[in-house]
């Protein structure tokens, strides 16, 4: 997509305690593509234009390694088993990370794992080398017992766990951002029926260049989903090239359908996110409650980086909506009106 970057970027929202703390803590949330409304939404079309079951079991392979070395490392077991593969020293300090509750174990944990630091790393080496192996000998194993049926049915059955990996192993949040702070539909479906608000996000910057480091994206309602097994076995050798492609298919691709959202988006890690945005301004719903307001603009009060209100109104006549300019003095009445 080569359109220009709007400086400033909306995010609709309900109002509830989550979307209350974000704003007040300028936080943002990437969510889990499998949260989405879509079902066809961050879940691409794999094609096996690979027939060889070796390169297939190597992209499989590849991709739930990804997946589970993650949580290998992370579970406290792992750091139990560490400690049984240390010398008897080291147990009782097992002992204590057993007695002790679970915010204190990550401590605990650190300490151990510092004091250990060599030791550790050929451990974790080791276990993540035999995490792969396991992992390539089950999947021959698999792909031995349906070949003996049939040589079509084991590409298909590939083809399924690749697909069912390859969100899994990427561990990529998504932030859906709007170009337009005016659209009834979208006030609609994500904002409560326009009870809730808009938050005006400026892009700090130049807007391209923020784009290009942040992965900021136009929405392409005119691509292709489809990822072919050729370009995962090119990607799991580091193709950049191929990075970028299938990014694009699984994250900024969407049916026409769903034009009307103007939608731009950001790819990171999942969960809440220090906002790399700056808070420009609020919208309020044309059915926003007054309590909401009272409670978003005192809330908002005294940053350092002002926030501008408005409340959106509908166009006499018509079906579209446009933003009023919340005035200092009518904010300040806003404020004495339901202060009790």
């Amino acid at each position: 997509m080569t359109n220009k970057i709007p400086s400033i970027l909306y995010k609709y929202r309900t109002f509830n305690v989550n979307s209350l703390d974000s704003l007040i803590r300028d936080k943002v949330w990437m969510a889990d593509p499998a949260s989405f409304n879509d079902p066809f939404d961050c879940q691409p079309s794999i094609v096996a234009d690979v027939q060889d079951v070796t390169k297939l079991i190597e992209i499989t392979c590849s991709l739930m390694f990804e997946t589970q070395v993650r949580e290998v490392i992370t579970r406290k077991d792992y750091i139990m088993d560490f400690l049984e593969y240390k010398h008897d020293s080291l147990r009782k300090s097992k002992q204590d990370i057993l007695g002790i509750d679970e915010s204190s174990t990550l401590l605990k944990t650190n300490e151990i794992l510092k004091s250990n630091k060599n030791d550790y790393v050929r451990f974790r080496d080791y276990q993540i080398e035999k995490l792969r192996i396991d992992i390539k000998n089950n999947l021959e194993n698999l792909g031995d017992a349906y070949s003996l049926v049939d040589e079509n049915l084991t590409i298909e059955v590939f083809e399924d766990l690749i697909k069912s990996e390859l969100l899994l192993s990427r561990n990529v949040g998504v932030l859906s951002l709007a170009k337009k702070n005016d659209c009834p539909l979208m006030w609609a479906h994500y904002a409560a029926d326009h009870q809730g608000f808009c938050c005006g996000y400026r892009l700090p910057g130049d807007p391209a260049i923020f784009a290009n480091v942040n992965e900021l994206k136009e929405v392409n309602y005119d691509g292709d989903r489809t990822i072919k097994t050729s370009q995962l076995h090119e990607l799991i050798h580091n193709s950049t090239t191929v990075k970028n492609i299938v990014n694009n298919a699984i994250y900024y691709v969407k049916s026409k359908k769903w034009k009307y959202e103007k939608e731009y988006r950001m790819i990171g890690k999942p969960g809440l996110q220090d906002s790399p945005f700056i808070l420009d301004s609020i919208y309020f719903g044309l059915r926003c409650d007054e309590i909401v307001k009272f409670t978003i603009v005192s809330s908002l009060a005294n940053r350092q980086c002002p926030v501008n209100f408005y409340q959106m109104e509908e166009v006499k006549g018509s079906f579209d909506l446009k933003p009023k300019r919340i005035k200092e003095a009518d904010l300040k009445n806003l404020l004495k009106t339901n202060v009790k």
